[in-house]
Protein backbone atom coordinates (compact mmCIF):
# COMPACT_ATOMS: atom_id res chain seq x y z
CA UNK A 1 0.00 0.00 0.00
CA UNK A 2 1.17 3.51 -0.81
CA UNK A 3 -0.03 6.70 0.85
CA UNK A 4 0.15 10.39 0.04
CA UNK A 5 -0.43 13.43 2.28
CA UNK A 6 -2.85 16.05 1.03
CA UNK A 7 -2.98 19.51 2.64
CA UNK A 8 -6.71 19.77 3.12
CA UNK A 9 -9.28 18.73 5.70
CA UNK A 10 -11.37 15.65 4.89
CA UNK A 11 -15.05 15.94 3.87
CA UNK A 12 -17.49 16.21 6.77
CA UNK A 13 -18.93 12.71 6.38
CA UNK A 14 -15.46 11.10 6.19
CA UNK A 15 -14.37 13.15 9.20
CA UNK A 16 -17.35 11.86 11.24
CA UNK A 17 -16.72 8.25 10.15
CA UNK A 18 -13.00 8.33 11.10
CA UNK A 19 -13.79 9.77 14.57
CA UNK A 20 -16.24 6.96 15.26
CA UNK A 21 -13.89 4.22 14.01
CA UNK A 22 -10.90 5.34 16.09
CA UNK A 23 -13.03 5.78 19.25
CA UNK A 24 -13.24 9.57 19.46
CA UNK A 25 -16.39 11.41 20.52
CA UNK A 26 -18.98 11.29 17.69
CA UNK A 27 -19.91 14.59 16.02
CA UNK A 28 -23.04 15.47 14.05
CA UNK A 29 -22.72 16.19 10.33
CA UNK A 30 -23.89 19.79 10.79
CA UNK A 31 -21.29 20.42 13.53
CA UNK A 32 -18.54 18.83 11.41
CA UNK A 33 -19.34 20.98 8.36
CA UNK A 34 -19.26 24.15 10.43
CA UNK A 35 -16.11 23.20 12.38
CA UNK A 36 -14.04 21.99 9.42
CA UNK A 37 -14.76 25.21 7.57
CA UNK A 38 -13.19 27.23 10.40
CA UNK A 39 -9.93 25.21 10.48
CA UNK A 40 -6.65 27.12 10.08
CA UNK A 41 -4.81 24.19 8.50
CA UNK A 42 -5.53 20.55 7.86
CA UNK A 43 -4.04 17.43 6.27
CA UNK A 44 -5.46 14.12 5.05
CA UNK A 45 -3.72 10.78 4.38
CA UNK A 46 -4.99 9.18 1.15
CA UNK A 47 -4.63 5.46 0.28
CA UNK A 48 -3.65 5.45 -3.40
CA UNK A 49 -5.07 2.00 -4.03
CA UNK A 50 -8.69 3.11 -3.65
CA UNK A 51 -8.24 6.89 -3.12
CA UNK A 52 -9.85 6.66 0.35
CA UNK A 53 -8.89 8.90 3.25
CA UNK A 54 -7.45 6.86 6.11
CA UNK A 55 -5.97 9.53 8.37
CA UNK A 56 -6.33 13.21 9.24
CA UNK A 57 -5.19 16.07 11.47
CA UNK A 58 -5.88 19.79 11.69
CA UNK A 59 -5.07 23.01 13.50
CA UNK A 60 -7.65 25.37 14.98
CA UNK A 61 -7.30 28.69 16.80
CA UNK A 62 -7.12 32.43 16.21
CA UNK A 63 -3.86 32.31 14.15
CA UNK A 64 -2.19 34.68 16.60
CA UNK A 65 -2.26 33.87 20.31
CA UNK A 66 -3.48 30.28 20.35
CA UNK A 67 -3.02 27.29 18.04
CA UNK A 68 -4.47 23.89 18.91
CA UNK A 69 -3.67 20.59 17.20
CA UNK A 70 -6.74 18.37 17.10
CA UNK A 71 -8.27 15.36 15.34
CA UNK A 72 -4.95 13.54 14.76
CA UNK A 73 -6.28 10.09 13.87
CA UNK A 74 -5.49 7.08 11.63
CA UNK A 75 -7.87 4.20 10.89
CA UNK A 76 -7.03 1.01 12.84
CA UNK A 77 -6.20 -1.01 9.64
CA UNK A 78 -3.56 1.56 8.63
CA UNK A 79 -1.93 2.21 11.98
CA UNK A 80 1.76 1.42 12.82
CA UNK A 81 2.85 2.41 9.31
CA UNK A 82 4.26 5.82 10.15
CA UNK A 83 1.17 7.74 9.05
CA UNK A 84 0.81 9.52 12.39
CA UNK A 85 4.41 10.72 11.96
CA UNK A 86 3.54 12.22 8.55
CA UNK A 87 0.53 14.05 9.97
CA UNK A 88 2.39 15.42 13.01
CA UNK A 89 5.39 16.47 10.94
CA UNK A 90 3.14 18.45 8.57
CA UNK A 91 1.26 20.12 11.44
CA UNK A 92 4.42 20.99 13.40
CA UNK A 93 6.07 22.38 10.25
CA UNK A 94 3.06 24.68 9.70
CA UNK A 95 3.27 25.87 13.31
CA UNK A 96 7.03 26.58 13.05
CA UNK A 97 6.89 28.34 9.70
CA UNK A 98 3.56 30.16 9.66
CA UNK A 99 2.49 30.40 13.30
CA UNK A 100 3.25 33.36 15.56
CA UNK A 101 6.51 33.05 17.52
CA UNK A 102 4.78 33.80 20.85
CA UNK A 103 1.64 31.76 20.24
CA UNK A 104 0.62 29.11 22.77
CA UNK A 105 0.56 25.78 20.93
CA UNK A 106 -1.65 23.14 22.47
CA UNK A 107 -2.32 19.55 21.51
CA UNK A 108 -5.40 17.60 22.56
CA UNK A 109 -4.51 13.95 23.05
CA UNK A 110 -6.56 10.98 24.23
CA UNK A 111 -5.27 8.18 26.50
CA UNK A 112 -1.79 6.70 25.86
CA UNK A 113 -1.31 8.82 22.72
CA UNK A 114 0.01 11.61 24.94
CA UNK A 115 3.30 9.65 25.33
CA UNK A 116 3.74 9.43 21.54
CA UNK A 117 3.51 13.20 21.06
CA UNK A 118 6.34 13.92 23.48
CA UNK A 119 8.94 13.23 20.73
CA UNK A 120 7.46 16.10 18.72
CA UNK A 121 8.10 18.60 21.49
CA UNK A 122 4.80 18.36 23.39
CA UNK A 123 4.73 17.67 27.09
CA UNK A 124 2.08 17.48 29.82
CA UNK A 125 2.50 20.33 32.27
CA UNK A 126 0.82 23.14 34.14
CA UNK A 127 2.01 26.54 32.93
CA UNK A 128 1.74 29.46 35.34
CA UNK A 129 -0.94 27.63 37.33
CA UNK A 130 -3.18 27.13 34.25
CA UNK A 131 -4.32 23.77 32.94
CA UNK A 132 -6.82 22.45 30.42
CA UNK A 133 -10.37 21.69 31.56
CA UNK A 134 -13.28 20.24 29.61
CA UNK A 135 -16.78 21.77 29.88
CA UNK A 136 -19.58 19.36 30.78
CA UNK A 137 -22.82 20.57 29.17
CA UNK A 138 -24.92 18.24 31.33
CA UNK A 139 -23.49 19.71 34.52
CA UNK A 140 -26.00 21.43 36.86
CA UNK A 141 -24.82 23.96 39.41
CA UNK A 142 -24.83 22.60 42.98
CA UNK A 143 -26.05 26.00 44.19
CA UNK A 144 -29.37 25.82 42.33
CA UNK A 145 -31.64 23.38 44.13
CA UNK A 146 -34.17 21.59 41.98
CA UNK A 147 -37.40 22.19 43.86
CA UNK A 148 -40.15 20.47 41.93
CA UNK A 149 -38.74 17.15 40.79
CA UNK A 150 -40.53 13.84 40.37
CA UNK A 151 -40.32 13.04 44.07
CA UNK A 152 -41.92 16.41 44.86
CA UNK A 153 -44.94 15.76 42.70
CA UNK A 154 -45.33 12.20 44.01
CA UNK A 155 -45.63 13.58 47.54
CA UNK A 156 -47.54 16.75 46.67
CA UNK A 157 -50.64 17.33 48.78
CA UNK A 158 -53.40 19.64 47.63
CA UNK A 159 -54.22 22.31 50.22
CA UNK A 160 -57.66 22.54 51.76
CA UNK A 161 -60.32 24.00 49.48
CA UNK A 162 -60.95 27.09 51.60
CA UNK A 163 -57.19 27.72 51.75
CA UNK A 164 -57.01 27.55 47.96
CA UNK A 165 -59.90 29.99 47.77
CA UNK A 166 -58.18 32.32 50.26
CA UNK A 167 -61.11 32.22 52.69
CA UNK A 168 -59.74 30.50 55.81
CA UNK A 169 -56.57 31.01 57.81
CA UNK A 170 -56.09 27.44 59.05
CA UNK A 171 -53.14 28.43 61.24
CA UNK A 172 -55.46 30.65 63.28
CA UNK A 173 -58.47 28.33 62.98
CA UNK A 174 -56.60 25.40 64.53
CA UNK A 175 -55.82 27.45 67.62
CA UNK A 176 -59.38 28.77 67.87
CA UNK A 177 -61.05 25.38 67.44
CA UNK A 178 -58.87 22.82 69.24
CA UNK A 179 -60.23 22.16 72.71
CA UNK A 180 -58.22 20.92 75.69
CA UNK A 181 -58.47 17.12 76.08
CA UNK A 182 -59.48 17.34 79.72
CA UNK A 183 -62.59 19.30 78.71
CA UNK A 184 -63.84 16.34 76.67
CA UNK A 185 -66.71 17.33 74.35
CA UNK A 186 -67.24 20.83 75.74
CA UNK A 187 -67.67 23.25 72.83
CA UNK A 188 -65.15 26.04 72.36
CA UNK A 189 -67.12 29.12 71.36
CA UNK A 190 -65.87 31.78 68.93
CA UNK A 191 -67.09 35.32 68.47
CA UNK A 192 -66.97 35.52 64.70
CA UNK A 193 -67.03 39.03 63.22
CA UNK A 194 -67.23 39.64 59.48
CA UNK A 195 -67.82 42.79 57.43
CA UNK A 196 -69.43 43.23 54.03
CA UNK A 197 -69.91 46.48 52.11
CA UNK A 198 -73.31 47.08 53.68
CA UNK A 199 -73.50 44.85 56.73
CA UNK A 200 -71.80 43.64 59.90
CA UNK A 201 -72.17 39.96 60.78
CA UNK A 202 -71.59 38.77 64.36
CA UNK A 203 -72.03 35.12 65.30
CA UNK A 204 -71.31 32.77 68.18
CA UNK A 205 -70.00 29.58 66.58
CA UNK A 206 -68.60 26.30 67.86
CA UNK A 207 -66.97 23.48 65.92
CA UNK A 208 -67.74 19.77 65.76
CA UNK A 209 -66.37 16.99 63.61
CA UNK A 210 -69.34 17.50 61.28
CA UNK A 211 -68.52 21.21 60.86
CA UNK A 212 -69.29 24.57 62.42
CA UNK A 213 -72.57 25.18 64.23
CA UNK A 214 -74.04 28.64 64.89
CA UNK A 215 -75.42 29.20 68.38
CA UNK A 216 -76.69 32.73 67.71
CA UNK A 217 -76.23 35.57 65.27
CA UNK A 218 -76.82 39.31 64.96
CA UNK A 219 -76.61 41.58 61.95
CA UNK A 220 -76.21 45.30 61.42
CA UNK A 221 -79.25 45.35 59.12
CA UNK A 222 -81.31 44.69 62.28
CA UNK A 223 -80.20 47.99 63.84
CA UNK A 224 -82.83 50.20 62.09
CA UNK A 225 -85.39 48.35 64.25
CA UNK A 226 -83.59 49.82 67.27
CA UNK A 227 -83.39 53.36 65.91
CA UNK A 228 -80.05 53.42 64.02
CA UNK A 229 -81.10 55.11 60.78
CA UNK A 230 -77.84 54.94 58.84
CA UNK A 231 -74.13 54.20 58.89
CA UNK A 232 -74.64 50.51 59.52
CA UNK A 233 -70.98 49.58 58.98
CA UNK A 234 -69.14 52.20 61.05
CA UNK A 235 -67.38 51.60 64.39
CA UNK A 236 -70.40 52.57 66.51
CA UNK A 237 -72.70 50.26 64.54
CA UNK A 238 -70.19 47.41 64.89
CA UNK A 239 -70.31 48.00 68.67
CA UNK A 240 -74.12 47.97 68.63
CA UNK A 241 -74.16 44.73 66.60
CA UNK A 242 -71.79 43.08 69.08
CA UNK A 243 -73.98 44.29 71.95
CA UNK A 244 -77.08 42.87 70.24
CA UNK A 245 -75.38 39.49 69.77
CA UNK A 246 -74.26 39.43 73.37
CA UNK A 247 -77.69 40.15 74.85
CA UNK A 248 -79.40 37.75 72.43
CA UNK A 249 -76.99 34.91 73.26
CA UNK A 250 -77.26 35.37 77.03
CA UNK A 251 -81.07 35.52 76.81
CA UNK A 252 -81.03 32.23 74.91
CA UNK A 253 -78.81 30.63 77.57
CA UNK A 254 -80.76 32.07 80.51
CA UNK A 255 -77.88 34.24 81.70
CA UNK A 256 -79.21 37.67 80.69
CA UNK A 257 -80.31 38.59 84.22
CA UNK A 258 -77.16 37.26 85.87
CA UNK A 259 -74.70 39.03 83.54
CA UNK A 260 -75.97 42.41 82.37
CA UNK A 261 -72.53 43.71 81.39
CA UNK A 262 -71.89 47.44 81.43
CA UNK A 263 -75.07 49.37 80.67
CA UNK A 264 -73.33 52.76 80.46
CA UNK A 265 -69.92 52.22 78.81
CA UNK A 266 -67.43 54.99 79.57
CA UNK A 267 -64.57 53.78 77.35
CA UNK A 268 -62.61 51.92 80.01
CA UNK A 269 -61.30 48.43 79.24
CA UNK A 270 -63.31 46.08 81.46
CA UNK A 271 -63.80 42.31 81.42
CA UNK A 272 -66.78 40.38 82.72
CA UNK A 273 -66.08 38.75 86.09
CA UNK A 274 -67.80 35.69 87.51
CA UNK A 275 -70.76 36.36 89.79
CA UNK A 276 -70.85 34.72 93.22
CA UNK A 277 -74.21 32.92 93.07
CA UNK A 278 -74.33 32.21 89.34
CA UNK A 279 -72.66 30.07 86.70
CA UNK A 280 -69.43 31.33 85.25
CA UNK A 281 -69.84 33.93 82.45
CA UNK A 282 -70.27 32.74 78.90
CA UNK A 283 -66.82 32.72 77.28
CA UNK A 284 -66.01 33.23 73.59
CA UNK A 285 -62.78 33.96 71.71
CA UNK A 286 -62.61 36.63 69.01
CA UNK A 287 -62.33 35.26 65.47
CA UNK A 288 -61.41 38.02 63.00
CA UNK A 289 -60.88 35.75 59.98
CA UNK A 290 -58.64 37.39 57.38
CA UNK A 291 -59.31 40.97 58.54
CA UNK A 292 -56.39 43.24 59.40
CA UNK A 293 -56.07 43.64 63.16
CA UNK A 294 -54.75 47.20 63.06
CA UNK A 295 -55.28 49.61 65.93
CA UNK A 296 -58.82 51.01 65.84
CA UNK A 297 -60.19 48.34 63.47
CA UNK A 298 -63.96 47.84 63.49
CA UNK A 299 -63.68 44.17 64.49
CA UNK A 300 -62.60 45.37 67.91
CA UNK A 301 -65.70 47.57 68.05
CA UNK A 302 -67.87 44.46 67.72
CA UNK A 303 -65.73 42.72 70.33
CA UNK A 304 -66.11 45.65 72.73
CA UNK A 305 -69.88 45.59 72.25
CA UNK A 306 -70.04 41.86 72.98
CA UNK A 307 -67.83 42.28 76.04
CA UNK A 308 -69.86 45.20 77.41
CA UNK A 309 -73.02 43.16 76.74
CA UNK A 310 -72.04 40.44 79.22
CA UNK A 311 -69.94 37.90 77.28
CA UNK A 312 -66.45 37.18 78.60
CA UNK A 313 -64.14 37.85 75.63
CA UNK A 314 -60.48 37.69 76.73
CA UNK A 315 -58.74 40.84 75.43
CA UNK A 316 -56.74 43.91 76.36
CA UNK A 317 -56.97 47.45 75.09
CA UNK A 318 -53.89 47.73 72.89
CA UNK A 319 -55.97 47.65 69.67
CA UNK A 320 -58.71 50.06 70.66
CA UNK A 321 -58.77 53.58 69.18
CA UNK A 322 -56.54 55.97 71.10
CA UNK A 323 -54.06 53.41 72.44
CA UNK A 324 -50.65 55.07 73.07
CA UNK A 325 -47.67 52.86 72.22
CA UNK A 326 -45.23 54.85 74.32
CA UNK A 327 -47.19 55.04 77.57
CA UNK A 328 -49.11 51.78 76.98
CA UNK A 329 -52.36 53.43 78.02
CA UNK A 330 -55.81 53.88 76.49
CA UNK A 331 -57.63 57.13 75.83
CA UNK A 332 -60.95 56.32 77.53
CA UNK A 333 -62.63 59.50 76.32
CA UNK A 334 -61.76 58.79 72.68
CA UNK A 335 -62.97 55.19 72.95
CA UNK A 336 -66.26 56.39 74.46
CA UNK A 337 -66.70 58.81 71.53
CA UNK A 338 -66.27 55.90 69.10
CA UNK A 339 -68.86 53.83 70.97
CA UNK A 340 -71.50 56.57 70.73
CA UNK A 341 -70.55 57.76 67.22
CA UNK A 342 -69.22 61.15 68.33
CA UNK A 343 -66.37 60.84 65.80
CA UNK A 344 -69.04 60.44 63.06
CA UNK A 345 -70.84 63.56 64.30
CA UNK A 346 -67.60 65.56 64.27
CA UNK A 347 -66.87 64.47 60.72
CA UNK A 348 -70.41 65.41 59.69
CA UNK A 349 -69.87 68.94 61.07
CA UNK A 350 -66.50 69.19 59.32
CA UNK A 351 -67.88 68.13 55.93
CA UNK A 352 -70.93 70.33 56.26
CA UNK A 353 -68.68 73.36 56.68
CA UNK A 354 -65.90 72.44 54.22
CA UNK A 355 -67.63 70.52 51.41
CA UNK A 356 -71.41 70.63 51.48
CA UNK A 357 -71.82 68.65 48.24
CA UNK A 358 -69.78 65.75 49.58
CA UNK A 359 -71.62 65.99 52.90
CA UNK A 360 -75.00 65.58 51.16
CA UNK A 361 -73.69 62.61 49.21
CA UNK A 362 -71.90 60.79 52.02
CA UNK A 363 -74.58 61.30 54.69
CA UNK A 364 -77.62 61.14 52.43
CA UNK A 365 -79.27 58.45 54.60
CA UNK A 366 -78.83 60.47 57.77
CA UNK A 367 -80.19 63.62 56.09
CA UNK A 368 -83.16 61.70 54.68
CA UNK A 369 -84.08 60.41 58.16
CA UNK A 370 -83.54 63.79 59.83
CA UNK A 371 -80.38 62.79 61.71
CA UNK A 372 -78.06 65.77 62.15
CA UNK A 373 -74.64 65.82 63.81
CA UNK A 374 -76.08 66.79 67.21
CA UNK A 375 -78.48 63.80 67.19
CA UNK A 376 -75.99 61.03 66.43
CA UNK A 377 -74.91 60.40 70.03
CA UNK A 378 -78.50 60.27 71.25
CA UNK A 379 -79.40 57.89 68.42
CA UNK A 380 -76.80 55.32 69.51
CA UNK A 381 -77.58 55.80 73.22
CA UNK A 382 -81.26 55.04 72.59
CA UNK A 383 -80.29 52.10 70.37
CA UNK A 384 -78.25 50.55 73.20
CA UNK A 385 -81.20 50.87 75.57
CA UNK A 386 -83.61 49.37 73.02
CA UNK A 387 -81.26 46.43 72.39
CA UNK A 388 -81.07 45.65 76.10
CA UNK A 389 -84.87 45.91 76.39
CA UNK A 390 -85.62 43.43 73.61
CA UNK A 391 -82.69 41.64 71.91
CA UNK A 392 -84.84 38.89 70.39
CA UNK A 393 -84.72 38.32 66.65
CA UNK A 394 -87.76 38.92 64.46
CA UNK A 395 -88.18 36.86 61.35
CA UNK A 396 -88.69 38.86 58.21
CA UNK A 397 -91.87 38.28 56.25
CA UNK A 398 -91.34 36.22 53.14
CA UNK A 399 -91.96 38.13 49.94
CA UNK A 400 -93.34 36.77 46.69
CA UNK A 401 -95.78 33.98 45.89
CA UNK A 402 -96.32 31.26 48.48
CA UNK A 403 -94.73 27.94 47.68
CA UNK A 404 -96.91 25.30 46.10
CA UNK A 405 -97.94 22.52 48.49
CA UNK A 406 -95.92 19.39 47.90
CA UNK A 407 -97.99 16.25 47.50
CA UNK A 408 -96.05 13.42 49.04
CA UNK A 409 -96.60 10.07 47.32
CA UNK A 410 -97.68 7.30 49.66
CA UNK A 411 -96.01 3.92 49.15
CA UNK A 412 -98.48 1.11 48.28
CA UNK A 413 -98.22 -2.41 49.56
CA UNK A 414 -98.40 -5.45 47.25
CA UNK A 415 -102.14 -5.96 47.61
CA UNK A 416 -102.83 -2.33 46.73
CA UNK A 417 -100.50 -2.47 43.70
CA UNK A 418 -102.26 -5.58 42.34
CA UNK A 419 -105.66 -3.96 42.84
CA UNK A 420 -104.46 -0.89 40.95
CA UNK A 421 -103.27 -3.06 38.05
CA UNK A 422 -106.58 -4.99 37.92
CA UNK A 423 -108.55 -1.73 37.86
CA UNK A 424 -106.46 -0.48 34.96
CA UNK A 425 -107.02 -3.76 33.06
CA UNK A 426 -110.75 -3.57 33.66
CA UNK A 427 -110.91 -0.03 32.32
CA UNK A 428 -108.88 -1.01 29.25
CA UNK A 429 -111.08 -4.06 28.47
CA UNK A 430 -114.26 -1.99 28.93
CA UNK A 431 -112.96 0.55 26.42
CA UNK A 432 -112.43 -2.21 23.81
CA UNK A 433 -115.86 -3.77 24.25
Amino acid sequence: MTYILVEQVPPAQVYCDIRVKVGLTPRSLASAEKGLGNSIYGVSIVDTTDQSIVGMGRIIGDEGCFLTLVDVAVLPLHQKKGLSHLIMKALVTFVDTKGSKDADVILIAVGEASVIYEKYGFYSTVVDGSFSMRYNRKFKSPFVKQQKNKAYFKRYQVKYRRRREGKTDYYARKRLVVQAKNKYNSPKYRLVVRFTNKDVICQIIYAKLQGDFVLSAAYAHELPRYGVKGGLTNWASAYATGLLLSRRTLAKLGLADKYEGFAEPDGTVQLIEAAEDAPRPFKAFLDVGLARTSTGARVFGAMKGASDGGIFVPHNGNRFPGFDLETKTNDDELLRNYIYGVHVAEYMEYLEEEDEERYKKQFATFIKNGITSDKVEDMYTEAHEAIRADPSAKLAEKKGKPAKPYRRLIALNKKQRLAKINDAKAIFEASRA
